[in-house]
């Protein structure tokens, strides 16, 4: 009897082992949009991401669904650049405390509420941002798709306050400029095999 029941444990690890059985590392590649949108006393402005580096390991399913297990992504503080010119490119960098923190980080905690169609899906994605030194928790939608190359492409936009990572929003022109305290984020990454 002890050994039917083994055998049973082993069938079991084995049936949910193939369930989802293709995991497959993957890295940020060099195609990919991260935009910071803000404004200002005086106009809106624009920075732009122009580095990014990051790895995540994808689940596959038998029947085709599809797990973010682990994402991990970095952002070099300096490679942020605005469409204002080099004058907000100090302002920005020194606001984000570059010296002491010179990158931005993220790490995925969770990826729930996946529903696909066809290539496409959508999920929640929960995880931890740290800017300047000050690490908060972040939980947002973002949208999925399958490329025919097998990479997958990933898009979102989220809402942050510069305050609530301990950031004080820049100022310009002997403090005339001062920029709003809301940013809005909008990325789309390309995960490659």
């Amino acid at each position: 009897m002890k050994n039917i029941i083994s055998l049973i444990a082993i069938a079991i690890s084995f049936l949910s082992f193939t369930i989802i059985n293709n995991i497959i590392s993957h890295k940020i590649s060099d195609d990919f949009s991260i935009t910071v949108k803000g404004t200002s006393n005086l106009h809106d402005w624009v920075s732009t991401v122009e580095e990014v580096v990051g790895n995540a390991t994808i689940a596959y399913s038998e029947n085709g669904d599809i797990q973010i297990k682990d994402c991990r992504v970095t952002i070099p503080v300096k490679s942020i650049k605005s469409s204002k010119g080099s004058i907000m490119d100090k302002k920005t960098w020194k606001a984000l405390k570059y010296k002491d923190y010179s990158a931005i980080e993220y790490q995925l905690e969770s990826f729930d509420n996946v529903i696909k169609t066809g290539t496409s899906f959508t999920a929640y994605a929960k995880g931890n941002l740290k800017i300047g030194g000050t690490t908060k928790s972040l939980y947002m939608k973002v949208f999925g798709k399958e490329l025919k190359s097998g990479d997958v492409e990933i898009t979102g936009s989220k809402k942050l306050k510069m305050t609530d990572f301990n950031i004080d929003p820049p100022t310009a022109l002997m403090g005339t400029l001062t920029t709003g305290d809301e940013v809005t984020t909008d990325f789309r990454i390309v995960l490659k095999k």
